[in-house]
C-alpha cells in the first residue's frame, strides 16, 4: 500500500510552493543569489506553517548539483536524497528527543568533517526549545564560529523559550499565520489536481477549521474525503469534523433578537440531541458574533469576515438587527460563557443561561442622553441643596405643629418652638421662661437635624429611614414622626423596639432626659400639611424637601434603569 497523505504529498518542494511567507522566502532566494547566506538561522511559528519545508527547499538550494541555487532542480542526486531525507550531508535532528548535552557534543565532533557529496553540511534542528540549558551552552561556542561548510537551520513553535545568547547568534525569521484566502486557493488547488469536487463553502469551512495552518488543512480534507470520496459537500464536512453548520448558528441569533427564549433553548436541546459539542458550538458562536460586530462596523468586511460570500450577505442582514453596543454586550455575554464551559461540568447549562441573559438584554439608551439628564439631576440636586441653606437660616423662626392640633382654641393652644441654645427666634429671657415652663432641670434643647445627625454619625442607615417621615411633634415627652402608606415599610422597620431604644438613648444623650418615641401613620391632610413652620414661616417644610428628593432620585432611577436597595447619605451629610 503506497499511498500517501495529501499534506506530505503536496508538500512545498520549492520557494514558489510555500504559502503565505513572502518575506521569509525573498530574503532567502536573495542571499542565495547573492552569496551572502548565514552560518545559522531561526524559523519560529505555529505548526503547519512550513518552517521545516522551507529549511528543506533552503538546503536544496544550497546543495542541488546546478547550484546554488533558488530554484533547486528536486531531480539531482542531493535534490533527491534530501527530499527522501537520506543524505548524510543535511542531518535533521528532533529536539525534543536529543536534548541532552551529549547529544550536542556528539553533533560538535559531526561538524568538524567536511561534507561528502554536498557543498555544506546542514543540520536542521527541530524545536530546537527541547534543548537543555547545558546542551545550549556546549552549542554556544560551535554556533558563533562554526566551519565554514556548516549551517544550521533551527525551527520552533515557541520562540521564547530559547536563549538569547542562541537567538544573538542566528538570523530570526518570524512565520505568519496562512490567510484564510490563501489556504482556499491551496485547497483549490491541490483538489483539483486530486480530482476532488470541493465547492467554496466547503473549502471555507475547512480553511476556517484549520486555524491558519496549511498541514492542519490538508489533513482535514484527507479526512473528510476518506469519508465522503472525491464529492465533498458541506454537510459532510460538518459531520466528520463535528461542527455546527451556519445554520444553527444563525438560528440562535435570530432568537436573540426576537427576545424568544424558548427557541433558543430548544435549538441548545438539538444540539445536545444530536452530539453537538457544548464547547465547540460555544467556540463557533463567538466567531459568529465577532463577525456580526464587523459587519455593524465595516461597510465592505468580506476581508475581515472568513466566509463565504454568501455567508457574508446574509451576516450582514442579521448585524442590522442589533445596535452596535448589543453586539457587544453579546460578545461579552457568549465569551465568558465560554470560558465557563471549558471548565464547567454543566456546559450545557451555562449556555443556556448565557442565552437568557442575551434575550433579556434591555437596550442602553445614547450616552449623550443620559449625560444630558445627568445634568439636570446635578441641577435638581444644587437647587435642592440652595433650598435647604435657605431653610435651615429661617429655622429661628420655626415652629412645631402638633398632630391632629391647629392651636386655635383654649385646649390646644400653640405648641411653643423648638428652643436651640444660641440661635434666633426668642430672645435669651424667653428661651429661659419657656425651658422652665415647659422642660425639667437638666434639660438641652436640641433640634431635628442635630438628631439626625447625631443619628447619622452611628447609624447612616436609620438616619435615611428617618428622613423619609414628618416630623410632626417634638415636645414634652414624646417625639412623633409620622410616615404615608407609600414608606409604610420604613415605619415597620423603624418601630422595631431596637431601633425604637437606639433613637430614644441618642435622644437622650442630646436632651439630658427620657422621651417616647412614636411611629404613626399620616392621613391624606396630614401628608399635605407642612411639617415645619407655622403659616408664612419660611421654616423647613419637609413634606416638598421630600418631594424633592423623590423626583432627583426617580430620574436617576430612569435613566440607570436600577431600583432602590437602600439610601444613605455621607457622615454628617445634610
Amino acid at each position: 500500500m503506497n499511498y500517501q497523505v495529501l499534506a506530505r504529498k503536496w508538500r512545498p518542494q520549492t520557494f514558489n510552493d510555500v504559502v503565505g511567507q513572502t518575506h521569509i522566502v525573498k530574503t532567502l532566494t536573495n542571499a542565495i543569489e547573492k552569496g551572502r547566506t548565514a552560518h545559522a538561522y531561526l524559523f519560529s511559528g505555529s505548526r503547519g506553517l512550513g518552517k521545516t519545508s522551507l529549511a528543506r527547499i533552503l538546503a536544496k538550494g544550497l546543495n542541488c548539483e546546478h547550484g546554488p541555487t533558488a530554484s533547486p532542480c528536486n531531480n539531482c542526486s542531493m535534490c533527491i536524497e534530501i527530499i527522501s531525507a537520506t543524505s548524510v550531508d543535511v542531518v535533521e535532528i528532533d529536539g525534543a528527543s536529543n536534548t541532552g548535552v551529549d547529544d550536542i557534543r556528539e553533533l560538535k565532533e559531526d561538524v568538524r568533517y567536511i561534507p561528502l557529496k554536498g557543498r555544506y553540511k546542514i543540520y536542521i534542528i527541530d524545536e530546537v526549545h527541547m534543548l537543555s540549558n547545558s546542551a545550549f551552552n556546549a552549542l554556544l561556542k560551535t554556533l558563533e564560529e562554526p566551519p565554514p561548510h556548516v549551517i544550521f537551520i533551527f525551527a520552533t513553535t515557541e520562540a521564547h523559550k530559547i536563549p538569547q545568547t542562541i537567538l544573538s547568534r542566528c538570523q530570526h525569521f518570524n512565520f505568519n499565520r496562512i490567510t484564510y484566502q490563501e489556504i482556499m486557493e491551496r485547497l483549490g488547488f491541490v483538489a483539483g489536481n486530486e480530482g476532488i469536487s470541493l465547492d467554496e463553502r466547503s473549502s471555507s469551512i475547512i480553511a476556517r477549521s484549520s486555524e491558519g495552518s496549511m498541514r492542519d488543512a490538508l489533513i482535514l480534507l484527507d479526512q473528510v474525503v476518506s469519508y465522503c470520496g472525491k464529492d465533498v459537500r458541506q454537510n459532510d464536512i460538518e459531520t466528520v469534523l463535528g461542527l455546527v453548520g451556519r445554520e444553527r448558528l444563525s438560528g440562535l441569533t435570530n432568537a436573540i433578537a426576537d427576545k424568544n427564549a424558548k427557541i433558543g433553548l430548544e435549538l441548545i436541546k438539538t444540539l445536545v440531541d444530536n452530539s453537538i459539542d457544548i464547547r465547540v458550538f460555544s467556540k463557533e458562536y463567538v466567531e459568529y458574533v465577532r463577525d456580526l460586530l464587523i459587519a455593524r462596523v465595516v461597510e465592505a468586511p468580506d476581508h475581515l469576515i472568513e466566509r463565504p460570500k454568501e455567508n457574508i450577505e446574509l451576516i450582514k442582514k442579521e448585524a442590522g438587527l442589533f445596535s452596535l453596543d448589543e453586539l457587544q454586550r453579546l460578545f461579552a455575554i457568549f465569551q465568558q460563557a465560554h470560558d465557563e464551559i471549558a471548565r464547567s461540568g454543566y456546559p450545557r447549562f451555562v449556555l443556556e443561561i448565557a442565552l437568557v441573559k442575551a434575550v433579556k438584554l434591555r437596550p442602553l439608551k445614547p450616552i449623550e442622553d443620559i449625560v444630558q439628564r445627568l445634568s439636570e439631576i446635578e441641577r435638581l440636586i444644587s437647587a435642592g441643596r440652595t433650598e435647604h441653606s435657605q431653610d435651615v437660616k429661617s429655622k429661628e423662626k420655626a415652629t412645631f405643629i402638633h398632630q391632629g392640633d391647629s392651636g386655635d382654641n383654649e385646649n390646644n393652644p400653640p405648641i411653643p418652638p423648638l428652643l436651640k441654645g444660641g440661635e434666633g427666634g426668642f430672645s435669651d429671657e424667653d428661651k429661659k421662661d419657656k425651658t422652665e415652663e415647659h422642660e425639667p432641670s437638666g434639660y438641652h434643647p436640641f433640634s431635628w437635624e442635630q438628631l439626625l445627625a447625631a443619628i447619622g454619625k452611628r447609624k447612616p442607615n436609620l438616619r435615611s429611614y428617618l428622613e423619609k417621615g414628618v416630623l410632626l411633634n417634638m415636645i414634652g415627652t414624646d417625639i412623633t414622626i409620622g410616615y404615608d402608606e407609600g414608606s409604610s415599610f420604613v415605619a415597620e422597620l423603624l418601630n422595631r423596639e431596637e431601633n425604637i431604644a437606639f433613637i430614644g438613648a441618642v435622644v437622650k444623650d442630646l436632651s439630658g432626659r427620657d422621651r417616647r418615641i412614636k411611629i404613626t401613620k399620616l392621613s391624606g391632610n396630614q401628608i399635605s400639611k407642612e411639617g415645619f413652620g407655622s403659616a408664612g414661616s419660611e421654616g423647613e417644610k419637609p413634606g416638598r424637601q421630600r418631594s424633592n428628593k423623590d423626583q432627583i432620585i426617580m430620574e436617576a432611577l430612569n435613566i440607570l434603569g436600577g431600583e432602590v436597595v437602600d439610601t444613605r447619605r455621607p457622615e454628617g451629610g445634610k
